[in-house]
C-alpha cells in the first residue's frame, strides 16, 4: 500500500483524535499530521500498525497546539 492510500485510510481516525483531544476542528492540525508523517516515514517500522503509528503523532501535535495556545 502507497502512503496516499494510509493516509486515505487513516482520515478520519485523525480527525477524531484532533477533535477529541483540541475539541475542535482543525484542517492544519490534520495537515501537520501529514506533512510529520511523510517526512518521518523512514522512521515507520512495520513492527506496528501504521494507523497506531500515525494516531501516535496525530495526539503528539494536538498536546502541542494545546500547549503552545496556553502560552499566548
Amino acid at each position: 500500500m502507497n502512503f496516499n492510500e494510509l493516509i486515505k485510510a487513516n482520515k478520519q481516525n485523525v480527525k477524531n483524535i484532533i477533535r477529541l483531544i483540541t475539541k475542535q476542528e482543525n484542517e492544519d492540525l490534520e495537515q501537520e499530521v501529514y506533512i510529520r508523517a511523510w517526512k518521518n516515514s523512514d522512521k515507520y517500522e512495520e513492527r506496528g500498525s501504521f494507523k497506531s503509528w500515525i494516531s501516535t503523532v496525530a495526539k503528539n501535535i494536538s498536546k502541542d497546539y494545546l500547549k503552545s495556545s496556553a502560552e499566548l
